[in-house]
């Protein structure tokens, strides 16, 4: 493969960092319940609350984020080439992406740390969601 100095270049796929992102939130939770289950730890169930609060917080400052950060990426035209596409959009797409991984992040750790499964669900099991519904094919969409 010839690439041109001049030109910029999409390093990966950008299918590839979507997929390796969403792989990565699913392997954190499933290597945290292991862990989870495997231990004697002892979960701060009097801090459930705050812990609710403080995932919710980050979940709605995140959604809020994306939704900003969406507005600035327009859709592919039919003519457009996808490559040139990406290359404007990427920088912004992977910061979707990430806002939506670091919620779910924020969920599954402190889901760990309580064993609240309304943590789990509401807030790791959403974000995952956004990044899922931000797939690449999506943001071309508009």
């Amino acid at each position: 493969m010839n690439v041109d100095p001049a030109q910029p270049v999409v390093l990966a796929s950008p299918r590839l960092l979507h997929a390796m992102l969403v792989a990565g939130v699913v392997i954190i939770m499933v290597v945290l319940g292991v862990v989870r289950a495997a231990s004697a730890l002892d979960p701060l169930t009097s801090l459930i609350p705050y812990f609710r609060l403080a995932a919710m917080g980050v979940l709605i400052a995140s959604y809020v984020v994306m939704w900003i950060l969406r507005l600035r990426i327009e859709p592919r035209r039919a003519t457009e080439d996808r490559r040139h596409w990406w290359q404007r959009h990427l920088t912004t797409a992977l910061a979707v992406w990430a806002l939506a991984e670091g919620a779910a992040m924020v969920g599954a750790v402190f889901w760990f740390l309580t064993g609240d499964t309304i943590i789990l669900v509401g807030v790791a099991g959403l974000a995952l969601t956004l990044l899922v519904m931000n797939r690449p094919g999506r943001l071309e969409e508009g």
